[in-house]
């Protein structure tokens, strides 16, 4: 219980401090009930890696990631990068970011943030007890620059039909204002088996957001859990709503399938999120955007089926 109280009350200052002291900025997140039930193996997998990017390019310039808050009780890198993919489009990096990476899982939740002035953040979580990760980034009102998150999460899972594997969203939000902005997510689990990922949600928005038909949804996922990727995309587009120049999606079951393990396979999942502001020449006042994303564990669960 105590670590749901410090973790709860850790995402709940972030975002009051945020909105708070920017109200023009957007934000995106989502998140899954719950602990999912599963077959996790204990072994070298049973580790985690975060990375946060910051940087602010205007007045003042201040940046990349010019101060790092690290709960993880561990040494950070400060060259790694983050990279939102959108599916059939190009890729958004961000580097330098901070990064800890395959670090043996703790009985509470760590994290690391970068910070380039306070209107400039980018931030990942990893819950181990909870089941929970979060990515945030942000680019405040009167700032321009980058931030970004990224949450992994491997384990070994053991073999197994497992009869009710599903990914639940509650919350995304993405909003973006000047003709040079842009606001990201990712999310994604990886299965060992194979070289590309498991399945693959990208949502992102580029330039001035006004109907949910401005955002580049892509999702694509692996023959053996024989989803309807073309509907997953009109679903998860249907499920937005429109505030403004902000798009929120609420409690949202991005599939339900059966999923058939063979054998011990290294099983992951993982989310990004990525902000950029770049406004035109000119823009004397830039309104902000920023994304977090908070997930729980979609793992592989339910009964096994004989």
């Amino acid at each position: 219980m105590r670590t749901i109280l410090q973790l709860s009350a850790f995402v709940s200052f972030v975002v009051a401090q945020f909105t708070a002291a920017h109200a023009h900025a957007a934000t995106a997140v989502a998140a899954a009930p719950g602990k999912a039930s599963v077959v996790p193996i204990p072994g070298n997998q049973n580790t985690y890696s975060l990375k946060a990017h910051s940087n602010r390019t205007n007045n003042p310039v201040t940046g990349p990631n010019t101060t790092v808050i690290n709960s993880t009780g561990v040494a950070h890198a400060f060259n790694d990068v983050i990279v939102i993919k959108r599916l059939f489009w190009w890729d958004t990096t961000y580097k330098p970011a901070v990064a800890v990476i395959d670090q043996p899982k703790k009985n509470d939740a760590v994290s690391i943030t970068s910070m380039s002035t306070n209107t400039v953040q980018g931030m990942a979580v990893v819950d181990p007890v909870n089941a929970r990760l979060e990515a945030f980034g942000r680019v405040g009102e009167g700032a321009k620059g980058s931030a970004a998150g990224e949450a992994i999460d491997p384990y070994y899972v053991a073999p197994g039909t497992y009869s009710d594997y599903s990914f639940v969203i509650d919350q995304i939000e993405l909003g973006t204002a000047d003709v040079g902005d842009f606001a990201g997510v990712n999310f994604f689990a990886t299965d060992s088996r194979f070289s590309d990922p498991l399945w693959f949600l990208s949502v992102v928005v580029s330039g001035p957001l006004s109907s949910k038909s401005d955002l580049v949804i892509g999702f694509a996922s692996n023959p053996i859990l024989a989803l309807n990727d073309s509907n997953i995309v009109n679903n998860v587009r249907a499920a937005f709503n429109m505030q403004g120049q902000t798009a929120t999606l609420n409690s949202f079951e991005l599939f339900k399938t059966t999923y058939v393990v063979d054998q011990q396979i290294t099983y992951s999942e993982g989310l990004k999120a990525g902000v950029e502001a770049v406004p035109e020449p000119g823009t004397l006042m830039l309104f902000g955007m920023g994304v977090i994303a908070l997930v729980g564990y979609a793992r592989p669960r339910g009964k096994e089926l004989p």
